[in-house]
């Protein structure tokens, strides 16, 4: 009866140990392939870009500056639907962390007229046509970097076509003046009809292809 017994114990204690230890093996797996949500791509300032034609025959390129992914996640959209090569417009000096002192040297480099030093350099930009151009509004308007870009480049006789994004009306008076302000510093270009997208909308690929289709980038 004892023997019994043991044996009993015995096999219990065994059968329990692989169970455990299969459910630690699958439990582990779960964790490890868990991944965090979808990001844009990465993608690096870099200036020995194709000039890719996409499916309408444009040579298109987007060009952005983006210091919370917001306006990145904007250009992404807008590069999986019309395709051609994306910029991302990195500054030399880095930005402060902390919002409060962000925000006030925003305003000042934006009141001296400061134009940031820029990582790489387009040396093909006559090889595009369309160029979209994008920007985060900082007290109003297109940030600094952008300005760069613009103050850099000749854009004459090509298409421009200006996108931004902003947090809500109440906490910075919304899209202010940054559609227009990009297409005025695009000297002698073609300006199509821009668009402005909240911070919480920035997900929504479905609104950029109704943009895109209204100005008649998109079929």
């Amino acid at each position: 009866m004892k023997k019994t017994f043991l044996f009993v114990v015995i096999g219990l204690l065994v059968v329990g140990g692989v169970v455990f230890g299969i459910s630690r093996i699958f439990n582990g797996d779960v964790a490890k392939t868990q991944q965090p949500a979808a990001q844009p791509k990465q993608t690096v300032a870099k200036a020995d870009l194709q000039g890719t034609e996409n499916k309408d025959g444009h040579k298109t390129l987007v060009v952005y500056y983006s210091l919370t992914g917001n306006t990145k996640q904007i250009a992404q959209h807008i590069h999986d639907l019309v395709a051609g090569d994306m910029f991302e417009l990195r500054t030399v000096q880095t930005y402060p962390e902390n919002h409060q002192t962000l925000i006030e040297q925003a305003k000042k480099e934006l009141a001296d007229g400061y134009l940031p030093e820029l990582q790489g350099k387009l040396t093909n930009l006559s090889d595009y046509d369309v160029i979209y151009i994008g920007s985060p509004i900082w007290w109003g308007t297109d940030a600094p970097a952008v300005r760069t870009f613009l103050s850099q480049n000749d854009l004459s006789g090509k298409t421009v076509i200006p996108f931004v994004t902003h947090a809500s009306v109440a906490r910075n008076g919304g899209p202010g003046s940054g559609v227009p302000d990009i297409a005025s510093q695009a000297k002698g270009a073609k300006a199509l009809e821009g668009m402005h997208f909240y911070e919480d909308k920035v997900g929504d690929k479905q609104a950029v292809a109704d943009w895109l289709k209204r100005i008649g980038m998109l079929k």
